[in-house]
């Protein structure tokens, strides 16, 4: 009795463990293996939250739905497909005409309605961003001004692409999850003149076949640099928005690893700039921006593990460029790049050329200064005062 009674409890540990990591605000979001499994997890789920004056209801699982007409449902904030178990973006609410009065108020009020917490339209939703911050650079309008032809004309094109969002489906679940072994974690990060963007991959190899999936990815525009002089914005240079790339790429990673409970998983990052792997490979004292930003890279992963891939490889490439949504949904880039599949077919790093590079990373090297000092007997109170001062020209 004993033996069941520890076993009934271990069971209501792990089932309170999974409810706890799985509410969203009011809403339960969980996978497990089987019908078996559903059945007690709602069970246990129901008693633990009963006890404290909580009901759960309105359960919807892809097992419940299978013989049952084609329906949809929201899970937070993206719309669920039970019987095929795909998500797909929630556009019932977005317009697809807008006037030519558009101003900057309605630009972000309607691009803002494509909730992607995912990241897998982040070439999407990318363009309206760098319209955003294109009508705030050029444009001294307020929110309700109308802006330049250029701008909403491209608006336009954007939003009547939208529509094939509505055939951007991807799977829920990844099957066969996770089995540390045979699953590899790959993070891309790239970056253009205007824009940046990262994106995390699962390379998952069952019954002798590999799969890739998306598992996250987050695109973002390029700060604007103010010119202490001129007082004007100019745009930060490649190899600083390729390196903010890489920080972004390793805070997706963190996040997967918790998410997926995979810490121990092994992971690789590519990048397509071979400055920040000298940043990030060669020690040195570099100066603040790329020496914050290089020791938390530091902190969360190993430089073994960053390796170089040519640019026509790099699968971030299309998520910090850009895109509308047929390209995107022609291109497919949500299920990963062909040659990763092959591990033969990975780009070799040790024929690469970093000569030209390091001599651009060096550039961000702190100067050091060193001071010569010459002291005669007259001067034997000089180390006493080095106790006393910390200025050396007060010394002086």
């Amino acid at each position: 009795m004993a033996t069941i009674y520890h076993h009934l409890e271990k069971e209501r540990n792990d089932v309170a463990v999974k409810l706890k990591d799985s509410f969203y605000v009011d809403n339960v979001v969980a996978s497990v293996q089987n019908e078996i499994e559903l059945q007690r997890f709602q069970t246990i789920a129901c008693q633990v939250m009963s006890k404290a004056g909580f009901e759960l209801t309105g359960w919807v699982s892809s097992t419940e739905q299978q013989n049952q007409e084609k329906t949809k449902c929201s899970v937070l904030g993206l719309l669920w497909e039970p019987n095929t178990d795909l998500l797909t973006c929630d556009l019932r609410n977005i317009s697809t005409e807008i006037k030519d009065t558009c101003s900057k108020r309605q630009l972000l009020s309607i691009s803002q309605k494509i909730f992607d917490p995912i990241g897998f339209t982040a070439p999407i939703t990318l363009i309206p961003k760098l319209l955003m911050q294109k009508a705030w650079k050029n444009y001294k309008l307020t929110w309700d001004q109308k802006l330049s032809p250029e701008i909403i004309e491209e608006f336009k094109n954007w939003l009547a692409s939208s529509e094939f969002l509505k055939l951007v489906q991807i799977p829920r679940y990844f099957g066969g999850l996770v089995d540390e072994s045979t699953t590899t974690l790959h993070m891309f990060s790239d970056a253009s003149g205007k824009d940046f963007a990262a994106c995390v991959f699962l390379r998952i190899e069952c019954d002798n076949k590999v799969k890739i999936k998306l598992v996250q990815a987050k695109s973002r525009v390029a700060p604007l640099k103010k010119d202490p002089i001129t007082k004007t914005k100019n745009e930060m240079s490649i190899p600083k928005l390729e390196l903010l790339a890489a920080v972004i790429g390793t805070r997706l990673v963190q996040s997967v690893k918790t998410s997926l409970n995979i810490h121990s998983i092994q992971t690789f990052y590519w990048t397509d700039s071979k400055v920040v792997l000298c940043w990030i490979e060669n020690s040195g004292t570099w100066k603040t921006f790329v020496r914050n930003r290089i020791k938390e890279i530091h902190s969360s992963s190993s430089k073994e593990d960053w390796y170089y891939v040519p640019s026509q490889k790099n699968a971030a490439d299309i998520a910090s460029r850009g895109c509308n949504a047929q390209t995107l949904f022609s291109l497919c880039w949500w299920e990963g790049p062909i040659w990763l599949k092959n591990r033969s077919s990975w780009p070799d790093t040790k024929d690469s050329d970093f000569k030209d590079a390091l001599e651009l990373a060096t550039e961000e090297r702190k100067p050091t200064v060193t001071t010569n000092l010459s002291l005669n007997d007259s001067d034997s109170n000089f180390f006493e005062w080095t106790k006393r001062v910390s200025k050396f020209s007060s010394i002086v």
